[in-house]
């Protein structure tokens, strides 16, 4: 029968009957028969049908069975000063100066019809609330982020067609520009081609008039013809060295485009912003069984015991809370609440000094270890808190009770 809840009492007996009841004065699963047994005691206990109990209320149960800071150790007596259920050994630890310790019996008379169960379920609820608006805020979270993705694709798509299209315009201005040297090169190449040809002919006409002229002149009027012929020649010379020249065409990059697409590693960065979300929720008062202390003046740790208020500061903002001190012989004690929840705290002040330490351990949680100063008048602290290598500031203040 593993799955089978079994009957705690027949169990005892070395009997296994499984279990449809549960008897909330023994706190233990019966069996039907036993059910009718535990009916019949006087007073008669009170059963209830394993259907109206859920898992988690029989995990709360036995979890609470036991002392918070012996887990091997049984609860069976309660701090009002410190409004915490303790075991035996507590005496002789924390609560060895605690005045008002009950027994678990006494301290829970009456619960169910007190208001430490309403005020329970009115801050669960407040803060269902603001795990739903949490909730809200987490899924438009995820909306936006695939909209932030789209938005950012789109960005890069056009700076990158922007990119593309200042090329393209770049491109045609020198494409056009190499078409006009060109042409200009051109005209340049045909116009000594025409002047060359020209001459070309002109000397073919010269060499053939040197042989005709051997034929129709004496030898004076041939030379005579011949120096004339010379001067000419010399001069097409000249022009065959000074005049014809080689037209090119060349290419000089710009000299920022290396440097552009050296200084161009990317299209640019992405990063992730962090902005804590406003949920406008600080739990508006204490529980109700909290730390009963006067408002006095502690001579021996020079400090106020009572209420204190404060806040510290995280990511540029401050968050409030409140506590409950107790200074007693160099020794710091205390229990209070924040937007986180509930927590309490245990420590030690200098009375030469006016140091304070102290951890403010919140309740199945992590801790956070302050360190600070009081004020001559024992009326303020401040100092640094660290939690987990990041630190920052924090400020307390003591509120006197007006009788």
């Amino acid at each position: 029968m593993p799955n089978e809840k079994l009957c705690a009492g027949c169990l005892r007996d070395n009997e296994e009957n499984i279990a449809e009841t549960w008897c909330s004065n023994c706190s233990e699963l019966v069996c039907k028969f036993c059910a009718k047994v535990h009916r019949r005691f006087d007073p008669p206990h009170k059963i209830v049908q394993l259907n109206d109990v859920s898992e988690n209320n029989f995990s709360l149960i036995e979890t609470s069975k036991y002392c918070g800071t012996h887990s091997d150790q049984k609860s069976v007596l309660y701090c009002s000063q410190h409004d915490k259920s303790i075991c035996d050994l507590c005496l002789s630890g924390d609560h060895a100066n605690c005045q008002a310790i009950v027994s678990i019996e006494r301290a829970a008379k009456g619960a169910k019809e007190g208001s430490a169960a309403d005020d329970l379920e009115k801050r669960l609820k407040d803060i269902v609330t603001v795990a739903r608006t949490s909730l809200k805020e987490v899924k438009t979270n995820a909306d936006s982020l695939i909209k932030q993705k789209s938005d950012i694709l789109q960005m890069v798509s056009t700076v990158r067609k922007e990119i593309e299209k200042h090329l393209d315009e770049l491109e045609q201005d020198i494409t056009e520009e190499i078409e006009k040297q060109y042409n200009t090169c051109q005209q340049r190449v045909m116009e000594q081609k025409i002047v060359m040809e020209k001459q070309e002919k002109e000397l073919m006409d010269r060499n053939a008039d040197i042989n005709s002229l051997k034929l129709c002149t004496n030898d004076i009027q041939f030379f005579q013809t011949i120096k004339t012929l010379d001067v000419s020649t010399h001069q097409y010379e000249t022009a065959m060295t000074t005049n014809i020249t080689r037209i090119s065409l060349e290419y000089e990059p710009n000299e920022e485009i290396p440097k552009l697409v050296a200084a161009l590693k990317t299209f640019g960065n992405i990063r992730l912003s962090e902005t804590d979300l406003e949920l406008h929720h600080i739990p508006d008062k204490m529980q109700q069984s909290q730390v009963q202390v006067k408002n006095t003046k502690d001579t021996k740790s020079n400090g106020r015991t009572g209420h204190w208020s404060g806040f510290y500061k995280q990511h540029d903002r401050q968050h409030p809370f409140e506590l409950d001190i107790v200074f007693m012989e160099g020794n710091v004690t205390g229990e209070g609440i924040d937007q986180i929840g509930k927590f309490t705290i245990a420590g030690t002040c200098d009375v030469s000094s006016r140091r304070i330490q102290f951890r403010k351990q919140y309740k199945g949680a992590h801790s956070v270890n302050y360190s600070g100063q009081l004020s001559q008048d024992g009326c303020k602290m401040e100092g640094q808190y660290n939690i987990g290598g990041s630190s920052d500031k924090f400020t307390m203040t003591f509120v006197p009770v007006c009788i």
